[in-house]
């Protein structure tokens, strides 16, 4: 390579960097595309166009250096618009993914483009390609899953959609084969090895790279170790949907102890999580005589479900472990519902926020919890324009914003919150903790000064806020541990 074109590229990852940051797009889509709420074909036209223009500019210091360089070799240069355009495309994609609109625009969009190429090999080692065909797979995938009445009520819907187009569409087998790695291997991190099997299956039938294939083998053995030494039992199934309760019982525990029990709901932005998160608190309380469970709970998009369902879902578990009591051998009145992130916001809706149940249920059967503990967990929806997009903008987030509907009896809570988190301010705990005292109720806000959002992924950090809870649940009675 020329050193020529070595210094242009130089200062040419600047110069999009400068170009990226004064676009009005970073910041709304790339961080928040989720609140750009694109429902009238006119704005979403408004908003190609400008994407386009961004292109332009991002293209016009290339076609520069080539005017002024003759001699340098084309391919060079055709290398870095593609890297313009995949980029580009890539943006694109996060757009139609997560507004859900205005799919009708990718023609005309990608015409301008100067189209795509879903088969090309030589362009694996570029990153932009790379991230443009996960999210092209993405949005493809939910529009497969919510056309498609097959996948109706179907378990990892958006993985079985996006494996489905991959196999259809992609013709080159090694796009192909990496498409179908990274969708497992993406799910594996994100969602656990529950009901993958058959695509794992699927996959190592259809995968021409051995390497792949033994890596994927590992990950999905690993995973499925998470889930020996507990018990592993269905507490809800909803349509074609099963979900599970993870339980870890004290040592010797008898079902005559009528232990207290706590319920960990873990995070992952109502959208990716799995138990397998909470296995360490859940082992940690059950060392002190708790009877501990992880559970899960639906998700969006990869059940076609919204956060409402995902609170329907906290609540059913709440109410399970009052049903089955006597079998699990635990206090019906000792019930602890802790959550992380978004598992808090469904923690603490159990205690506060009336209805939002399944239908079907005894209601006779409170699912409100006797104790929440809150660990950086979004209490005011209507800040929060993430939740607000996986409801698809269908509901007042006044309505499920614990904050906003404190009463008088209210379950005594603990929250666990960063100073620096910019995910869920600190302001909206301290507001939560004023207006749960103000209205009679205990509750104790923990600050961590200068941590960020999911800050207990600092194994001294997670320690101090386990210790925290425990002396928390001994104050209100709770005999557990030492004393």
């Amino acid at each position: 390579m020329p050193a020529s074109f070595t210094r242009f590229l130089t200062a040419y990852e600047h110069i999009k960097d400068t170009i990226i940051e004064n676009s009005r797009y970073k910041d709304q889509l790339i961080n928040q595309v989720y609140i750009w709420d694109v429902t009238e074909e006119s704005e979403a036209d408004s908003f190609v166009t400008h994407l386009y223009s961004t292109r332009e500019k991002l293209l016009e210091p290339l076609q520069r250096f080539k005017k002024e360089n003759p001699d340098i070799h084309p391919e060079l240069l055709e290398v870095e618009s593609e890297r313009v355009d995949y980029f580009i495309a890539e943006i694109f994609e996060r757009l139609r993914y997560f507004t859900r609109h205005n799919y009708i625009l990718s023609d005309s969009f990608y015409d301008l483009m100067g189209g795509y190429d879903l088969n090309a090999e030589s362009l694996l080692q570029m990153e932009e390609y790379k991230t443009f065909l996960a999210n092209y797979t993405l949005s493809r995938g939910i529009e497969i899953v919510e056309t498609d009445p097959a996948f109706e009520g179907v378990t990892i819907a958006l993985t079985r959609g996006r494996f489905e187009f991959a196999k259809s569409c992609i013709q080159n087998q090694a796009v192909r084969d990496y498409l179908m790695y990274e969708m497992i291997r993406l799910h594996l991190i994100d969602y656990g090895a529950m009901n993958l099997g058959d695509l794992v299956e699927v996959f190592r039938n259809n995968c021409s790279n051995q390497e792949l294939i033994d890596h994927i083998n590992e990950q999905y053995a690993s995973e499925k170790r998470l889930d020996e030494g507990h018990e592993i039992t269905t507490y809800k199934r909803v349509e074609k949907v099963s979900l599970d309760a993870h339980i870890f019982y004290p040592e010797n525990h008898d079902p005559e102890d009528m232990s207290p029990v706590l319920v960990c709901f873990h995070g992952g932005g109502w959208y990716i999580g799995k138990p397998s998160s909470c296995f360490d608190y859940c082992e940690h309380f059950a060392s002190l005589g708790m009877v501990c469970i992880s559970a899960e709970y639906r998700l969006a998009p990869m059940h076609r479900a919204t956060p409402l369902e995902s609170l329907a879902d906290a609540k059913s578990m709440i109410r399970w472990i009052r049903e089955h009591a006597n079998e699990l051998g635990v206090d019906p009145g000792k019930i602890v519902a802790c959550g992380y992130s978004a598992g808090g916001q469904l923690a603490s809706g159990t205690a506060i926020l009336e209805g939002f149940e399944e239908k079907g249920e005894n209601l006779e059967v409170s699912s409100v919890p006797d104790v929440v503990g809150l660990w950086y967990s979004c209490v005011n929806t209507v800040y929060d324009g993430w939740y607000q997009m996986l409801c698809k903008h269908n509901i007042d987030p006044t309505l499920v914003s614990p904050v906003l509907h404190i009463k008088p009896g209210n379950s005594p809570t603990i929250i666990f919150q960063g100073t620096a988190d910019s995910s869920v301010p600190v302001w909206t705990h301290r507001e939560f903790t004023q207006r749960m005292k103000d209205a009679g109720n205990i509750c104790e806000l923990v600050e961590f000064e200068g941590r960020r959002h999911s800050f207990t992924s600092d194994p001294d950090d997670r320690k101090v806020t386990m210790d925290r809870m425990e002396l928390f649940l001994k104050n209100l009675g709770y005999e557990i541990g030492s004393n």
